[in-house]
């Protein structure tokens, strides 16, 4: 019987202990920390700028390519010779690639109001008519804005800037500045004015301007409005030949 006492008695010690080391156990155990880390961004800006560079040469591709398949001649016989040397005349004075890429329009009309009704007119129409994008007053001033920067935004964004010389053209304010700023643009992009004498001669073109009587220009008494947009239409390619 007293073994039996013994053995229960160690038992229950044994128990107690076993407890105690369940609880220090439990007591001495720590919730290990977490510890953030904000995951790291990758930068995309190097893959946009090589996406960026290699649209660009796209671009450069296709507009040498543009320049390489552009026609330089016409089939000779199929136009009158007025329309023929105008079109050779024309395709010399066109503007580098670059900068035909950039233009809103295919030509600038400068002229006095004066001539609008017996010649600008039709000849903006029969352009028009043709395809070709024409800056003139009428059609592309817009109400309430500065006169001086839509007429000078025309002119940086032409192709080419057809100058009608007359008696009136060299009487009004507007035509000067706006020959002024043509004249500019050469300097600038090499883009040759078209000039076309409307009712005047030489002689008296010369009275009023010596400088741009030297320049090589048409006479509506010689070339129709006709011969005239023929020619630029070829050189814009706007017809197929």
């Amino acid at each position: 019987m007293a073994k039996r006492g013994q053995i229960k008695i160690k038992a229950k010690v044994t128990a107690k202990r076993t407890v105690r080391l369940e609880q220090r156990i439990q007591t001495n155990y720590t919730q290990p920390q977490i510890i953030y880390q904000p995951q790291q961004t990758v930068s995309t800006a190097p893959a946009q700028k090589a996406l960026n560079d290699f649209g660009n040469q796209v671009q450069k591709a296709q507009r040498q390519l543009s320049a390489a398949t552009r026609r330089r001649s016409i089939s000779s016989g199929v136009y009158s010779r007025p329309v023929e040397d105008l079109f050779h005349t024309l395709d010399e004075r066109r503007k580098p690639e670059e900068l035909e890429s950039s233009a809103m329009y295919d030509v600038f009309i400068s002229h006095a109001s004066e001539d609008k009704k017996d010649f600008v007119e039709p000849l903006v129409e029969k352009l028009q008519n043709a395809g070709i994008r024409v800056w003139y007053d009428t059609l592309s001033m817009e109400w309430g804005k500065s006169l001086r920067e839509q007429i000078d935004n025309g002119i940086k964004h032409s192709k080419f800037a057809i100058l009608v010389f007359s008696k009136h053209f060299f009487a009004k304010k507007w035509p000067q500045r706006e020959l002024d700023g043509i004249l500019s643009k050469e300097t600038v992009s090499g883009s040759t004015p078209l000039p076309i004498w409307h009712n005047i001669t030489y002689e008296e073109l010369y009275e009023l301007s010596p400088t741009m009587s030297g320049l090589f220009a048409y006479s509506t008494d010689k070339y129709s409005i006709d011969d005239i947009c023929k020619a630029l239409e070829l050189v814009l390619d706007k017809e197929v030949v």
